[in-house]
């Protein structure tokens, strides 16, 4: 028995034919050059220290400063209110490790801020941004590892719509 896969003509035509139902059927298709398709939602975080990087990469010292910035992009469509946190872990309480944003919970080695609300519609692609600062812990010791990650949330949808994360260590011995 010949297969369908093996048939010069017909594999393209299958191909093309579940390619069409994907696109009919309403699931969002991701897009090739990095920009959310239609109900897409993309993130993405980065944090540097204030005033330049420390030796070694990807710490500061305890008391240090990073600045970050958060990217959302969404693609066309209509958003109910998205919800965007920042999940600090392993800092402490949220009197160790300071964060410039509402503070939601504060539980040991977890707290949770809130970034903002965002609701409306996009026509194409909306982008928003939000900048805010982290002071590393100065009371935890030299050497610590920090967990950082930034969520968007929708009521009513399991599970997160996108993720973005950024860690950093507090180390006694950075250097610029």
């Amino acid at each position: 028995m010949h297969s369908w896969r093996h048939s010069p003509f017909l594999r393209p035509l299958v191909l093309g034919f579940v390619s069409l139902l994907l696109l009919a059927s309403g699931v969002p298709v991701a897009q090739a050059d990095g920009v959310p398709g239609p109900g897409q939602v993309t993130l993405e975080k980065t944090c540097t220290p204030l005033g330049g990087p420390y030796t070694p990469a990807g710490s500061v010292p305890p008391g240090g400063v990073l600045v970050c910035t958060v990217t959302m992009k969404l693609g066309a469509g209509t958003y109910p209110t998205l919800t965007v946190t920042d999940v600090v872990s392993g800092g402490g309480h949220a009197s160790d490790t300071v964060v410039s944003a509402l503070l939601q919970s504060d539980q040991l080695n977890r707290q949770v801020y809130l970034l903002g609300n965002e609701s409306g519609a996009c026509l194409t692609v909306c982008t928003v941004e939000f900048s805010y600062r982290i002071r590393a812990p100065s009371t935890l010791g030299c050497y610590r590892s920090i967990s950082n990650g930034v969520y968007v949330d929708q009521a009513g949808v399991t599970g997160h719509l996108a993720v973005a994360s950024d860690n950093f260590s507090v180390n006694c011995n950075a250097t610029r």
